[in-house]
């Protein structure tokens, strides 16, 4: 019987050989994660391309200790792609480690492709001649064709390209990797055989800038690179002088204890993991992540269920317990959390006995909160590696006022049923004082209907069998999701740092370039290309989030959903970047409206800005099955009576002062579309 498993492929990158700024820790980074690799049940074909520094005592010491054929040249690592592509099928698990230098050359804009803002972004390989460059663009055809044959790939990226960074500073210590751009060097656009750059015929992607310009087709795809354009990826030095990569190992000390553990999580989960580590061990960089989210480490599709997880961590030196969820995320004081291993399963298994102890909050911030245990008080200093949590119990007061007309009888269970909802207040008798949000009565079906304000139908939630055993947990989804939807959309700073909003300008505008923020309800006709255009003002980097609030009740990281990371990162105006990043994305009416004759529909954009990364991933929701909100049906009316209950939502940041770590500020537009088939 043939084994329709798919096959692993692996092709491991490093270069420690520089002559102008050589490195130690490139060759020990594909020692480490072979050795890894090796270790997995499935069989692994794995391509090694090193080039390790001779011994001083060598004669040869002009040249790698390894023979030409395992040397990381611009030949030898195109040919590897390649032949993996093509000995490869479908649905195969394909994983690249680069360890060396990157390079970044400022952009040419009448260059196919070419990133103008941030530059065009090249590996740094191993040539006769000392090195040459694989560029960004050809990486991104060869990862293409992997793309289009069906492979889920995984790429690894411990370099940086930050050039212009080490050019502004003169910076040349050891063990940084990156490299200022030498245009006289062979690239890969000059190397015989290759496709010189991605095939015009082929971009199909109206969204180019929404991500590096060189990464394309995000649905099989995950890529991980050591930190952001503006950061260094650096060599750590252990205490047996052994020199290896930030990325490399925390990934493969995650990767460790995943197997351990015998469970597989989403790769967002796993970089939101590295994050922490980072942020603890080595805050100097953050890593980024682009592509497909949902993919787990050379296994299988995931449901990404961790979405609905903050992170946990031990504070460095001053030993507070922190979660990485803050005010601009809903969170309370006096919120009670469980918390779970980072390694613990994703696949929907009792999560009770998995929890190691609960927390509750005891300070917020804009961006983070501080917990203290509950139970058990040693479970905190005994447990070195951070955790997950999910929310148990919410203390907000900002919450979704909502009138449940089903009877004396059922009152006390949908009461206790709501305790436990974020964003839910329930009231079985209307609410005194103020208009409820939502009527849940039923009808004479025997369903349990959601009514709006004015207790009309709501045609794009869908309606319960009151009789079936899971009725009222069901009811309770629809109302949780709706209320979270809500709040996020009403999210909004009331008390900004005027100087962090003076740091950058926010433009919407048409493919013209006319700007339309400035209108309350932005109308567009389907397929309009609309771009969102952010530049830094300051002399700082920024981090940008963009959401769509979409008309079937969902919220989309854009910036995600397009295959780039969970926010951008936009470093100050230099020498490679402008300063500047758009967005572009082209709009439409879902068929499911039109299968309904509704031929219009709402979105909302909201931007966040801050002055560090954060993660909204947990706040995401999917579409409700059927759902089809029309603009007559949304209710988002600015003076609605959620509103009120989120009047109180701000940071820490006021007045005219220096701008806090903690600055935030966020925006929203409206945008109806209309079908051209109405």
């Amino acid at each position: 019987m043939m084994d329709d498993s798919p096959a692993h492929w692996a092709i491991l990158i490093g270069n420690d050989f520089y002559e102008d700024a050589p490195l130690r820790g490139c060759v020990n980074d594909i020692n480490l994660v072979k050795k890894y690799l090796e270790g997995e049940k499935s069989i692994i074909h794995i391509d090694v391309l090193v080039a390790s520094i001779p011994d001083a005592t060598t004669s040869a010491t002009h040249r790698p200790v390894e023979e030409p054929e395992s040397w990381p040249t611009l030949q030898n690592v195109i040919l590897s792609l390649r032949r993996v592509t093509e000995k490869a099928s479908s649905r195969d698990f394909v994983y690249i480690h680069y360890s060396g230098h990157g390079v970044t050359n400022k952009g040419e804009p009448e260059m196919f492709n070419s990133n103008k803002d941030t530059g065009d972004v090249a590996l740094v390989l191993f040539d006769d001649t000392g090195c040459s460059y694989l560029e960004g663009q050809e990486l991104a055809s060869l990862l293409k064709d992997m793309a289009d044959k069906g492979l889920f790939v995984t790429l690894v990226l411990d370099c940086c390209f930050s050039g212009g960074f080490v050019r502004k500073t003169l910076r040349k210590e050891p063990g940084i990797r990156s490299l200022p751009y030498k245009s006289a060097l062979g690239t890969s656009s000059q190397t015989a055989g290759t496709n010189n750059a991605i095939d015009q015929s082929k971009q199909l992607l109206r969204d180019a800038q929404v991500r590096p310009q060189w990464l394309i087709n995000p649905k099989n795809y995950t890529v991980f690179s050591a930190c952001g354009p503006h950061e260094t990826a650096e060599e750590l030095t252990f205490s047996n002088g052994q020199k290896y990569g930030a990325l490399t190992i925390f990934l493969v000390f995650a990767l460790n204890q995943l197997r351990r553990a015998g469970t597989e999580v989403t790769h967002d989960s796993l970089y939101r993991q590295l994050c922490i580590n980072f942020h603890i061990s080595w805050p100097r960089q953050t890593p980024m992540r682009y592509g497909n989210s949902n993919l787990s480490f050379f296994g299988k599709l995931k449901s990404g269920r961790s979405m609905k997880f903050f992170p946990v961590f031990m504070v460095p030196n001053d030993n507070t317990l922190q979660i990485g969820a803050g005010e601009v995320h809903g969170v309370c004081e006096g919120d009670e959390y469980a918390v779970y291993p980072f390694n613990s399963s994703e696949d929907g298994l009792d999560f009770e006995d998995l929890r190691v102890f609960t927390a509750k909050v005891e300070t917020t911030h804009t961006l983070t909160s501080d917990l203290v245990s509950i139970e058990p008080i040693s479970t905190i200093g005994s447990v070195k590696t951070p955790w997950k949590a999910r929310l148990i119990k919410s203390l907000s007061s900002w919450k979704v006022p909502i009138c449940i007309n089903v009877g004396p009888v059922d009152a006390e269970s949908w009461l206790e049923a709501a305790q436990h909802r974020r964003y839910l207040s329930i009231a079985m008798d209307g609410i005194e004082g103020q208009e409820a949000l939502f009527n849940v009565v039923p009808n004479d079906e025997n369903e349990y209907q959601i009514l709006n304000q004015s207790k009309g139908a709501i045609a794009s939630l869908p309606k319960v069998n009151a009789k079936s055993d899971d009725a009222l947990t069901r009811v309770m989804d629809i109302l949780e999701h709706v209320a979270t939807f809500k709040y996020f959309a009403n999210i909004d700073n009331r008390l900004p740092s005027i100087p962090f909003e003076r740091s950058f300008k926010v433009r919407l505008h048409d493919k013209a370039g006319k700007e339309l923020g400035l209108q309350g309800l932005i109308e567009v006709g389907e397929d309009d290309e609309l771009c969102l255009t952010i530049e830094n003002l300051s002399d700082d980097t920024i981090y940008l989030s963009v959401f769509d609030l979409g008309p079937s009740w969902q919220i989309d990281n854009l910036l995600s959903q397009l295959g780039g990371g969970g926010f951008k990162v936009l470093p100050p105006k230099g020498e490679v970047c402008t300063g500047r990043e758009e967005v572009k994305w082209g709009m439409c009416v879902p068929d499911s409206f039109k299968s309904r004759n509704m031929f219009q529909c709402d979105d909302i954009l909201k931007v966040f800005v801050t002055r560090r990364p954060s993660s909204f991933a947990p706040l995401l929701l999917p579409s409700i099955p059927g759902a089809t909100r029309s603009h007559q049906q949304s209710s988002r009316g600015t003076r609605s009576p959620l509103n009120r209950f989120l009047s109180g939502l701000s940071a820490g940041n006021r007045g005219e002062g220096d701008i806090s770590d903690e600055a935030w500020s966020t925006q929203s537009f409206i945008i109806q579309t209309t079908s051209k088939s109405n």
